[in-house]
């Protein structure tokens, strides 16, 4: 019997690397995963152990390439990473994304932003905004600066060091950077005043291969794409009709094409991002994966959800007050729980009924900060396979139907379809049923928990 043909994705993460092996009916025959712990804390800063990295990513392509026939592959990144290369294209610096440059240069980047002009992006906390690592460098390391020839993004560092190809992602690149003029559609001044255009790789098509594997023939390397950016891409596709998407996991992502955005809702942690197709959408975001984790620490998952206990919750008016993670539309808060009865955080279901409550609250709150709600929702990710989540958001949005994908690996199947555009998954949808008596409870408790957003 022969070898398969088959397309690799390389998902890199914040917490995990994936492998994803797709046949190429879009079957998804392997997901092989690893910790991220690809992370050199520096004096002033983090950088990517990239030896490491592609040294793993190398050693996967030989395995697989053993056990079946490579046909395409794609890395696809998280955002923010930055790669600086010298002349001859070795790496001087590559900055994570999770660095932290102490507050007197916060305090110098703030200043530098303050007058912002169509960027439509937050100042983001660590390096999470790519300007502010790309400053940092340019200030405080100028000969390192002057040595920069060229400028990779995480994504496509991986297709570089893959094919010596050099290409750059117009969705990573835009995306909460202050480096895109969305108004203009082109780089943005601070950009120029980086000098960004004689370092930055020209934008790729999407569908565009830009080499082949180790100049090997028949395996093509594809340019790296922007992890939540490919999930919109492949239920774009998919789902056919106008959406909103969250794409779920340590944080939830949300986007929205007629979302509107003000400085107001900026200070929200809204964004405006380029698609993989180079459309504009408006983008929320919330560290659901973070705060889940913390709220969640010493209790387990519950499969059902006890109306009795909600209904105890709303008469008690317990809430939980945000937030407990940098990031969100309440970053600057802190987050607290307030019971009525002290007994109950000793009940773990209690507690992660209040939890849910919470966490589903301000997702919904999140969505809205964007528009009205007048489109159905999709949710992609680890959230879509948490009862409570999927239920409690769905009675607050009432009107609007609200949707699981089949599975969770929506970001992977956006890589795939890049790779094979002609290609329809068949995938269906899960609408999630309403609860008349938890849509009331919902409803109640929301109505409680807005009425607290404030602190005293």
């Amino acid at each position: 019997m022969g070898k398969t043909d088959v397309d690799l994705i390389i998902d890199i993460g914040k917490t995990y690397i994936k492998f994803f092996i797709f046949k190429k009916n879009g079957f998804l025959l392997k997901k092989k995963i690893f910790q991220n712990n690809f992370l050199l804390k520096k004096t002033n800063y983090s950088e990517i152990n990239h030896q490491k990295l592609i040294y793993l990513i190398k050693k996967e392509i030989k395995l697989f390439s053993e056990k079946y026939i490579l046909k395409s592959i794609l890395p696809i990144t998280h955002g923010s990473v930055s790669f600086l290369l010298d002349k001859q294209n070795k790496v001087i610096r590559s900055i994570s994304d999770e660095s932290y440059f102490g507050k007197k240069f916060e305090n110098h980047f703030k200043k530098k932003i303050k007058n912002s002009k169509n960027t439509f992006t937050p100042s983001l906390d660590y390096a999470h905004n790519l300007y502010k690592s790309l400053l940092f460098v340019k200030k405080n390391e100028k000969k390192i600066f002057r040595k920069v020839k060229k400028l990779l993004l995480y994504p496509n560092f991986i297709s570089y060091k893959l094919s010596g190809k050099l290409a750059s992602d117009q969705s990573y690149f835009a995306n909460h950077s202050f480096l895109w003029n969305f108004k203009k559609n082109d780089l943005s001044n601070f950009a120029n005043s980086l000098g960004i255009k004689k370092i930055l790789p020209p934008f790729t098509h999407k569908k565009k291969k830009i080499g082949e594997l180790f100049n090997k023939n028949k395996i093509d390397v594809f340019s790296g794409k922007h992890d939540s950016s490919c999930c919109y891409f492949y239920h774009k596709k998919n789902f056919k009709k106008n959406f909103i998407l969250l794409s779920t996991g340590t944080w939830i992502i949300i986007y929205n094409k007629d979302g509107k955005l003000n400085s107001s809702k900026i200070n929200k942690d809204t964004h405006f991002a380029s698609s993989i197709d180079k459309e504009r959408l408006a983008v929320a975001r919330y560290p659901g994966g973070h705060e889940f984790d913390y709220l969640n620490k010493n209790i387990k998952e519950h499969s059902k959800i006890n109306l009795r206990i909600i209904k105890k919750i709303v008469a008690n008016k317990d809430i939980v007050k945000p937030s407990f993670y940098r990031g969100g539309a309440f970053q600057k808060q802190k987050g607290k729980i307030i019971l009525k009865n002290r007994i109950n955080r000793n009940n773990k279901e209690y507690m992660y009924h209040l939890n849910m409550l919470y966490i589903s609250s301000i997702v919904f709150y999140t969505i809205n900060i964007l528009s009205k709600i007048t489109k159905p929702i999709i949710i992609d990710g680890v959230f879509a396979r948490n009862k409570f989540f999927v239920s409690m958001l769905s009675c607050l949005v009432k009107s609007k139907k609200v949707f699981t994908s089949k599975d969770e690996n929506g970001v992977a199947k956006g890589g795939f379809l890049i790779m094979n555009n002609s290609f329809k998954f068949n995938d269906s949808y899960n609408e999630i049923k309403k609860n008349f008596e938890l849509e009331k409870l919902m409803t109640e408790y929301y109505r409680t928990w807005k009425k607290n957003l404030k602190f005293n």
